[in-house]
């Protein structure tokens, strides 16, 4: 053949899905498959609202990029602005239903005549429901993600071909990411609201402990799915949290008022009623994957499917034999436990949400008791901690892009240091007003703490296993929360309450000493590797 000949001649084409499925071999297969186009972001699932997320030394820009061959036909924040709102209303009402629990603990202790050490169960209860929520969040995820091969949109509940199929997903049905994310958030804003109501009928301590181990529950889910589409973009990560703080700061100025116009309490959870079934609906309405992102998940899903060894032209079906699909979502929580950065992350949560929480939890009844602050006024002082707690929130949030590891690392021990010398301060003097002061303060240099760690954990650990890994870390801080403040209500019990700041100097200068120790420099440059 001549180099003219040659020359004018067509370059063959590509072969596509669609016609993979109509030529080929005589059973309907090609001998040979096209290859997806390379992927130029790290592979967490073909949703098309993924980013490229950042590294430590990356100090530009974050910039949005696409998956696929050609960036005009699909944008990858396909409602990423409606769906960043939402998760920042859920995190919102999680902070409401949070913060208020300080200032109505001196009454449930007056109703339902519970003491420092019983109060101190409440806690103990949100770890028991976050461990659960934890443990279960990965299958939970693989069964709300089963949709129908033929489905062309996603599903308001998961699709079983044979419910006498326990476990593997069979050639019917293949797992969905996208209706995985959308159902679980419906689930964790819906016990997020039950809550709510639980609080609201005035059950006594059952009712109470049952409350928080379903709205524990209920964060374990939103933590564990909402943190990593925050991560995308990591200031969201510092502003979601910042809205939770300011949840937190609003929702005691509302009861504190209620209550001191004579309102019951309770009432104050039924009337939350309210925001949390427009939190249910605005997640159910814009988390749902629009007809071209599940269009384009079903595609890449079906066409590795047909590359799957059960269904290629040289295997044999025995009958009987059950086809698994590739697209089934694997395994990533005991890959997570491997890892021991994990566990070094669990463990600086379990400390630092202890410190929060004692500090505090018990601040409005330490005022009244060891400071014999005003019943009707001193309950606002945790307005103000939250307050501090969301402004650090939002200062962290503009400076996570413009400070690198090592000057982020600086920063939070400063802020460790200066809270330890508020914590000192409030153990000093006597002044209720200097006390509040301090304890805003400590709240203002508590806020980045949080999102920082978050940072550090997005940056250090795999893509693959970033989701379940960040619902563990918050599984141990909660469970750090249960724990410690149980210690500490029983210490204050016996001792009194003016021991609370004892407890708080201490559990600060351990926080400041862990930090310094962290790793800062990426020990996972790529994804792990290897069967779980």
């Amino acid at each position: 053949m001549s180099s003219t000949q040659s020359s004018t001649m067509p370059s063959p084409s590509v072969p596509t899905l669609r016609s993979c499925k109509t030529s080929g071999a005589a059973d309907g297969l090609p001998e040979t498959l096209p290859r997806l186009p390379k992927r130029m972001v790290p592979e967490r699932a073909n949703t098309s609202d993924t980013l490229v997320p950042p590294t430590p030394s990356s100090d530009c820009d974050l910039k949005p990029e696409f998956i696929g061959s050609s960036p005009a036909e699909v944008p990858v924040h396909e409602r990423f602005t409606w769906r960043i709102a939402s998760g920042y209303f859920a995190y919102f009402m999680c902070g409401y239903g949070d913060g208020v629990m300080a200032t109505v603990l001196p009454h449930l202790m007056k109703d339902f005549n519970i003491t420092f050490m019983t109060g101190s169960l409440f806690y103990a209860a949100c770890s028991i429901g976050y461990i659960a929520g934890t443990l279960l969040l990965e299958k939970m995820n693989k069964q709300l993600g089963r949709v129908s091969r033929t489905d062309t949109h996603t599903s308001w509940f998961p699709f079983y071909a044979c419910l006498t199929k326990r476990t593997g997903i069979d050639a019917s049905a293949r797992f969905s990411f996208l209706q995985s994310r959308h159902l679980a958030i419906m689930v964790g804003n819906f016990f997020h609201g039950m809550f709510f109501l639980i609080m609201g009928t005035r059950g006594g301590f059952p009712a109470i402990f049952v409350a928080q181990v379903t709205v524990a529950f209920a964060r374990a889910i939103l933590n564990g799915t909402l943190n990593e589409y925050f991560a995308i973009v990591p200031k969201h990560l510092s502003y979601s949290f910042s809205l939770w703080g300011f949840g937190s700061v609003i929702a005691p100025l509302i009861c504190q008022a209620l209550l001191a116009r004579g309102i019951p309490w309770y009432q104050f959870y039924l009337g939350s009623l309210v925001g949390s079934a427009l939190n249910l609906a605005f997640g159910a309405v814009v988390f749902r994957a629009t007809p071209t992102e599940f269009a384009r998940e079903k595609e890449d899903a079906d066409l590795e499917f047909l590359r799957s060894p059960a269904l290629s032209p040289t295997s044999t079906i025995h009958n009987g034999e059950a086809i698994v699909s590739k697209t089934e979502a694997p395994n990533t929580l005991r890959l997570a436990f491997s890892l021991r950065l994990v566990w070094v992350a669990c463990l600086f949560g379990a400390v630092y949400f202890s410190s929060e929480t004692v500090s505090q939890a018990f601040m409005v009844s330490f005022l009244r008791e060891a400071r014999d602050g005003n019943p009707n006024t001193v309950g606002y002082v945790t307005c103000g901690f939250f307050a501090g707690l969301t402004l650090g929130r939002l200062v962290w949030g503009f400076l996570t892009p413009k400070l690198n590891a090592s000057r982020r690392r600086l920063f939070i021990a400063a802020c460790m240091s200066i809270g330890l010398g508020m914590h000192l301060l409030i153990w000093l003097s006597r002044s209720v007003p200097v006390n509040g002061a301090a304890l805003s303060i400590v709240g203002l240099l508590y806020g980045p703490i949080w999102p920082a760690t978050l940072n550090w954990a997005n940056d250090m650990l795999p893509q693959e296993v970033r989701m379940v890994t960040m619902a563990i870390i918050s599984c141990a801080a909660t469970l750090g929360n249960g724990i410690l403040p149980f210690v500490a209500g029983i210490i204050l019990n016996k001792k009194g309450a003016y021991t609370l700041p004892y407890i708080n100097t201490a559990l600060t200068g351990l926080l400041g000493l862990y930090w310094v120790c962290l790793p800062i420099r990426k020990r996972y440059a790529t994804q792990a590797t290897g069967k779980v």
